[in-house]
Order: C-alpha cells, then sequence, then structure tokens
C-alpha cells in the first residue's frame, strides 16, 4: 500500500466523504517517526496526522511513498512543513504501485 499527502483546503473545497481523523493513539502529540502501515487497505481514505518534521526515519517514493515511510520525513521531502515544525497534515491511502520514485528536496534523500 502507499499514501499521497493531500493539503487540507482541497479536502475542505470538495468536501471529501473519506476523510477521517486517524485514532487518538496516533494523534495524541506531535510525532516525528510515524507511519501509516495500520491503515493498510483503506484505500481512498484521508487521515490527519500531528508530526514534527523530521529528516529521520526511511521514506521510499516522492509524491506517492510506500505506507512504511516516516510521514514526518515525507511531508519535509513534498514542502507540507519545515524541519522542527509542528504541524496537522493530511494523507490519502492510494493501492500499492510498481514503483516508486526517489527524489531529493529540502534537505531530505
Amino acid at each position: 500500500m502507499s499514501y499521497r499527502l493531500k493539503d487540507f483546503n482541497i479536502i475542505e473545497k470538495k468536501g471529501i466523504s473519506k476523510y477521517r481523523e486517524s485514532s487518538k493513539s496516533v494523534n495524541d502529540s506531535y510525532s516525528s517517526n510515524i507511519s501509516c502501515e495500520n491503515k493498510r487497505g483503506n484505500i481512498g481514505y484521508i487521515y490527519s496526522y500531528m508530526i514534527k518534521g523530521s529528516n529521520e526515519g526511511s521514506v521510499w517514493g516522492y509524491g506517492i511513498y510506500t505506507d512504511d515511510s516516516n510521514i514526518a520525513k515525507a511531508a519535509v521531502l513534498d514542502g507540507k512543513c519545515n524541519l522542527g515544525e509542528n504541524k496537522k497534515v493530511f494523507i490519502e491511502i492510494k493501492g500499492g504501485q510498481s514503483s516508486y520514485s526517489s527524489y531529493s528536496k529540502n534537505g531530505i534523500n
């Protein structure tokens, strides 16, 4: 499985019905190392995560990331937040891809 980071304005404007707050155990504090593997199989659903922008852990892909990629690192790579910034980000669960591109940007590679 995989995921794509989304902009909240797009979710709000389109009224996406599959948006769900992720579970309390995920959202109770800002995390710099978190993945969405536990959302595997929920294709099309959108979840929010409280993250702290990070360059720790692994990230596989660019634009679409493997579900075991660190969301906080992918958010920095994607330009959704800065290193060390606390932010709520949104991800859409996608199906698995046949391959994932790699990219270096914003100090992340």
